[in-house]
């Protein structure tokens, strides 16, 4: 089976480290207050609140990590074929239905400032499970004996 919608193998390992780069500098943001100085401040239009001053850190950060996260996720395996597409697709659909479970509970458990914080990692929840998921699934397929 030919998909046409995956990228190259090679991008497996860059978004592998462009995500892992990110992940890190968004952990060193959240406890070491980590800026890029470059940035800051920067006149930027927010659709709300109009011309304003605002550092982009985060931004840059969450579109690493959402950039790297793809292109670990959707990147051909070595041998991809039916079976690999097979679990591929298996693997998107509990991914969502294990980020959405988890959604509902933040939903009717988490309030205030500690709700908009789960919004924000619900934004790549859903990617690192499909990727822990299927990759977990890969590892379980290769160390199974083949019977002829």
């Amino acid at each position: 089976m030919k998909t046409k919608l995956l990228l190259p193998r090679k991008f497996k390992y860059v978004g592998l480290i462009i995500s892992v780069v990110f992940f890190a500098l968004g952990i060193a943001n959240l406890y070491f207050q980590f800026t890029f100085d470059v940035f800051t401040p920067f006149e930027v239009y927010g659709v709300l609140g109009g011309w304003g001053k605002d550092e982009l850190t985060e931004e840059i950060l969450g579109v690493g990590l959402i950039i790297g996260l793809l292109l670990t996720a959707f990147s051909r395996e070595k041998h991809e074929d039916e079976f690999v597409g097979k679990m591929r697709a298996e693997s998107l659909m509990w991914a969502v239905y294990v980020n959405y479970i988890i959604l509902i509970l933040s939903f009717l458990c988490v309030y205030g400032e500690a709700f908009f914080q789960v919004m924000v990692y619900n934004l790549f929840t859903i990617l690192l499970f499909f990727i822990g998921r299927f990759n977990f699934l890969m590892y379980r397929h290769l160390q199974t004996p083949e019977i002829d």
